[in-house]
Parts: C-alpha cells; sequence; structure tokens
C-alpha cells in the first residue's frame, strides 16, 4: 500500500488567507494531483484569496488538541504539530504546511511507510523538518514519534515546551531526527538540497526573496513564513509580484 495520494492543510488562529496560502493549496493541486485536499480550519476562513482556495479543496472544521498525555498545549504551533501528527497516524497521507509550495511530484517517495525531508541551517543538519510529512496509515514510525510526547513511553522526556523556550522545537523537529537514527528501516530521509531547497537563514531568504540567482530544484519550497513574514511577505500582493523578478516572484507569479 502507497501513502493515501491525500493532502491536509491545517489552519489555526483565523487569519485571511492570503495570496501565498492559495499558491500553496493551488500548487499542491497542480503537481501531485491528490484524490482529495482537505482544509482544517478552527475558525472559517476569510478574505478574497480564500474564495478561490475553497475550491480546490474540502474545508473540514475540527477542535485543536488541547493537551497531550496531561501535558497543555497553549501555542498555536504546538497545537498544530500535535494535530498534523495525530492525523496522519490515524488515516495517513501528506499533510503540507500552508507557506509551502510544490515544485515536483512526489511520485515514488509515496512508496516509503513515512517521508521526512532534512533541516539545515548553516550547513549543518538541525532535524527533520515536518512541514511536510508523508506517511501511510498506522506506521511504526509515526507511532514512536507520538509516543515522544508521552513522559512515559518518549525516550527521552515526553512534550516539556511551554512557549518560545529551548523545548520550542524539540518533539518535532529533533525527535524525529533522533528516532531516524534507530529505525531508519520505518523513515526515508530525503537530502534537505533535494527536498527544501534552502533554509530559514537570513543568507538564504534573501537569495529567495530578493536575488533572481538559480536556486536548487527541490520537491517543495518552503517559505518560512514565521521568519519571513515581516521581512518579505506582510505586504505581498499580485501588484508586487508581478513587477519583481526573483526567484520568489517568478515561484508565485506561475500559479496566479
Amino acid at each position: 500500500m502507497s501513502v493515501p495520494n491525500i493532502i491536509h492543510f491545517c489552519y489555526f488562529g483565523g487569519r485571511p488567507i492570503s495570496l501565498v496560502n492559495y499558491v500553496a493549496i493551488k500548487e499542491a493541486a497542480k503537481i501531485n494531483s491528490p484524490d482529495k485536499i482537505y482544509f482544517h480550519y478552527d475558525t472559517k476562513p476569510t478574505g478574497k484569496w480564500w474564495m478561490k482556495a475553497k475550491k480546490l479543496c474540502e474545508p473540514v472544521k475540527i477542535e485543536p488538541i488541547e493537551e497531550v498525555f496531561g501535558q497543555k498545549l497553549t501555542m498555536l504551533d504546538h497545537k498544530a504539530d500535535a494535530w498534523r501528527l495525530q492525523k496522519l497516524l490515524l488515516d495517513g497521507g501528506i499533510y503540507l504546511d500552508t507557506d509551502v509550495i510544490c515544485n515536483q511530484l512526489f511520485g515514488l517517495l509515496k512508496e516509503n511507510s513515512v517521508v521526512l525531508g532534512e533541516e539545515k541551517a548553516y550547513g549543518k543538519t538541525v532535524g527533520l523538518c515536518s512541514v511536510v510529512i508523508l506517511a501511510k496509515p498506522g506506521a511504526n514510525f509515526m507511532k514512536r514519534w507520538w509516543d515522544g510526547y508521552n513522559p512515559v513511553k518518549s525516550l527521552w522526556r515526553g512534550f516539556r515546551s511551554s512557549g518560545h523556550d529551548l523545548y520550542w522545537t524539540e518533539l518535532i523537529i529533533k525527535y524525529p531526527y533522533f528516532l531516524s537514527h534507530y529505525w531508519a528501516d520505518e523513515v526515508k530521509v530525503v537530502p534537505f538540497e533535494q527536498f527544501y531547497g534552502f533554509s530559514w537563514t537570513n543568507e538564504d531568504l534573501k537569495k529567495f526573496y530578493k536575488a533572481n540567482e538559480e536556486i536548487p530544484q527541490s520537491y517543495v519550497y518552503h517559505l518560512w513564513s514565521n521568519g519571513a513574514y515581516d521581512r518579505y511577505l506582510k505586504d505581498v500582493s499580485e501588484e508586487s509580484i508581478k513587477s519583481s523578478d526573483t526567484n520568489f516572484s517568478r515561484l508565485i507569479l506561475k500559479y496566479l
């Protein structure tokens, strides 16, 4: 059995859907031809780009996960992290963050039980990035990952972040990287350069958003909106995209 050809997006917080979010959904549909795209949300999305996006997906109202194994989740990011792991463990499929732009067909990657891409910064691997996850239902690796939140079963200490602290990305980026060294047969780890192409460092973001020199062809481009929003994404519009010549504008313009 292959990874189900179903794409899941998760959108918490009720912000208006942006041009970039719309392109992420549209490109996921065009590149991967999924059987279904589900857009899971806690507060009904709004905005003109949502009017376009909802024609490409099935909106699904959900309740965020408020706690895991007795540990409260106070941050939206942590609630979304827990939700994606639980969803893929139960149903399988392809999870994408709403700032991930598909560039190549996942194709044969779906023959693996679980697929994750390396996350690198300054040339060093810092973990496995969870903004894209391919998984078969009930995959062993996903079960081990989910158990990492449980202080009784975790090989570390369970979930222990209370916000933007030392443990912020511990369970969602560092823990799967740790697991991959012991259960390499349960997860396909795709090299960073092939999967994501560029990182969240200032140098890489500038190269993507402001330059037009060639960047690696990768399965996806993650826009790293948490770090890039104020500098590069806040004022993005159709007009600004059409009037600039950068890696970012060329990528987005193809799908407007």
